[in-house]
């Protein structure tokens, strides 16, 4: 597959965050259960990462930077 440029610059923000166990701040492999509990708006910009204990928040693409606010 040839890799083509964008034509345009585009931006994207991402985001990874994980939970941590209160008594020895070691990683708590739960994003699943996190995301479980989600209420639906925040499920779209969100998704489970490979490791167990990480959650993806993450914009749609944009191609204006003030279009986004």
């Amino acid at each position: 597959m040839e890799h083509k440029p964008a034509s345009r610059n585009t931006i994207g923000v991402e985001d990874e965050l994980i939970r941590l166990h209160r008594a020895d701040h070691s990683a708590a492999q739960s994003a699943d259960q996190v995301f479980a509990r989600l209420p639906g708006e925040l499920t779209a910009p969100t998704s489970l990462e490979t490791r167990a204990g990480v959650i993806e928040l993450a914009t749609r693409i944009h191609f204006n930077v003030k279009r986004q606010y």
